[in-house]
């Protein structure tokens, strides 16, 4: 109120937008009312490195990476390698689908099933394979935009930030030979 709306505010557009639809009735009436002085509200921040902050108890909306991790840290002294294992496994020996067991397709579902709840963007990985040709590349970001994301980053196996995460999860594994299983611990 003190300030007024932003300079660009629209009200009749602003008021359409699905997220605003979602607000209680009160806050609904205070916008129509008073306007709004911040342009968006909310966000899903990316949390993938941040969440080593926190025992790597949570990457946010992200399935783990691996669950068992080495990373390349950037340190003032220089780049240090750091093991990081996932929560979810050594505390309560549950494993979830790592980012490269999600498909395409689910990573998608789950990008566009978050962006209704923000009115900014969402920070969500789609990891693509190693082989996905420009013409798929282009037909996920035109699907994404198609479902409403406001954004998507894609992550391709073997690509430019290859080296940053290094999977440690068969360091534990071994290959029975009678029945061609890997079993891992």
């Amino acid at each position: 109120r003190e300030k007024g709306a932003f300079p660009r505010f629209n009200m009749n557009h602003y008021m359409q937008a699905p997220f605003i639809n979602g607000l209680d009735d009160e806050t609904q009436l205070m916008i129509l009312k008073h306007g709004i002085r911040n342009s968006h509200l909310t966000s899903i921040a990316p949390t993938g490195t941040i969440s080593l902050c926190a025992d790597n108890i949570s990457s946010g909306i992200e399935p783990v990476f691996a669950y068992s991790q080495k990373r390349i840290v950037r340190m003032p002294e220089g780049d240090i390698e750091m093991a990081v294992d996932d929560y979810g496994v050594r505390v309560f020996n549950c494993r979830g689908k790592r980012a490269q067991d999600v498909t395409v397709e689910e990573h998608l579902a789950v990008l566009a099933c978050a962006s209704k709840c923000v009115d900014s963007a969402v920070s969500k990985t789609c990891n693509v394979p190693s082989n996905t040709p420009w013409a798929d590349f282009k037909n996920l970001y035109m699907e994404a935009w198609e479902l409403g994301c406001k954004g998507l980053a894609t992550y391709q196996v073997g690509g430019k930030r290859a080296g940053i995460i290094k999977s440690t999860d068969d360091d534990a594994c071994r290959l029975d030979s009678e029945t061609g299983r890997k079993e891992c611990d």
